[in-house]
């Protein structure tokens, strides 16, 4: 019996991208089953002109087009995934490779909702104040995926005397 013959995998494509990839792979190796790797790009923010006029129109802003910006930053991200996969995953165990743009955790969290989903691997994040004060993407998936979710911790830092 497979359990887990679908995996979502989100990634922010930073150092530990590869490694959680890696470890992605050789598991959907031992346990048959297919890789889906999301990247969630966050949305550029309008920005008000000045206190209390309207926010700035995408096209109009100073000469900055936003949309293009957006696509730019999604078309990047995209090529990153898709060269960090080719070098961690076997060919047919990925079944697809998705750039989304939205607020992350939310964004993971419909996808795994959306998505034919056994299990979610990702990272633990990294440890900072804010982590700390506000929560994590991690933390929001883990209590909220309506399946697993398998956290990998990154390479144990030295602790501080």
């Amino acid at each position: 019996m497979n359990t887990f013959g679908s995996i979502l995998v989100p990634v922010d494509l930073g150092g530990s991208t590869e490694r959680i990839l890696r470890t992605a792979g050789e598991l959907a190796e031992a346990m048959d089953a297919s890789v889906s790797v999301l990247h969630v790009v966050q949305p550029m923010p309008l920005l008000p002109l000045a206190a209390g006029d309207e926010q700035m129109a995408p096209q109009t802003a100073k000469g900055f087009n936003i949309p293009v910006y957006q696509k730019t930053i999604e078309d990047r991200a995209r090529s990153a995934m898709e060269e960090l996969v080719g070098r961690t995953i076997p060919g047919e165990r990925v079944a697809a490779l998705q750039v989304r743009t939205g607020t992350v955790g939310t964004s993971i969290l419909d996808e795994c909702r959306s998505g034919d989903y056994d299990l979610v691997i990702m990272d633990s994040g990294e440890d900072h104040l804010l982590t700390k004060l506000f929560g994590s993407v991690t933390d929001k998936v883990v209590k909220n995926a309506p399946v697993p979710v398998l956290v990998l911790r990154g390479p144990k830092q030295e602790e501080e005397e």
